[in-house]
């Protein structure tokens, strides 16, 4: 059994007007930086021995602000313990990257975004995220082991971890720069693996 800690980034300009981010590779705002170093702060001395990331920019700003703030090593002095990438992207929105939340849900749309496997129009649906996410960190070593990401991979395997019924998923909230803890076995992502392929 291993400690695993879960962060959505902090703020971006398009979080600030409610716009869905998608795969657009925006920069954290001031406040997303003061969230970033608080969500470290919170973390009451945990150490990692893998820090994970989405290779977006706002991840990995959020990732590296917090390991700065914390006192762990950066990428640059223990590569070896970091890993940016894309398979823990936010879920990629097609044509809605870039629209209002609320367009979406005024509009009637809002199902077609929560649902397991409803997607946008070029875009991905939770379950395709699920995959994408859970595969990668079915490689990943059982260990102390920080993901910093984004709202839709973070809703889904906490979902998926805590047992929630595959289309209520959608539903729930995952909170900006906010620590979610849980303690997996060893061979837990292959099992959840195996029941969404």
């Amino acid at each position: 059994m291993a400690s695993w800690t879960f962060v959505r980034h902090g703020l971006t300009l398009h979080n600030s007007r409610g716009l869905l981010n998608g795969w657009y590779d925006t920069h954290l705002l001031p406040e997303g930086i003061l969230q970033a170093r608080m969500a470290a702060s919170t973390l009451g001395g945990r150490s990692y021995q893998r820090i994970l990331s989405s290779d977006l920019k706002r991840a990995t700003q959020s990732a590296v602000i917090m390991a700065r703030q914390a006192g762990w090593p950066s990428p640059r002095d223990e590569p070896d313990t970091w890993d940016f990438s894309s398979a823990l992207r936010e879920r990629k929105l097609g044509s809605w990257q870039g629209t209002s939340l609320r367009e979406i849900r005024e509009s009637g749309r809002s199902d077609q975004l929560i649902s397991w496997t409803g997607s946008p129009p070029g875009g991905e649906s939770l379950l395709e995220v699920a995959r994408r996410t859970v595969a990668y960190l079915a490689e990943q070593p059982t260990s102390p082991t920080l993901v910093v990401s984004h709202a839709g991979p973070i809703r889904v395997l906490l979902g998926l971890l805590d047992g929630i019924p595959l289309e209520d998923i959608g539903r729930q909230k995952v909170n900006m720069a906010f620590p979610y803890h849980r303690d997996i076995s060893a061979g837990r992502w292959e099992e959840i693996l195996q029941g969404i392929t």
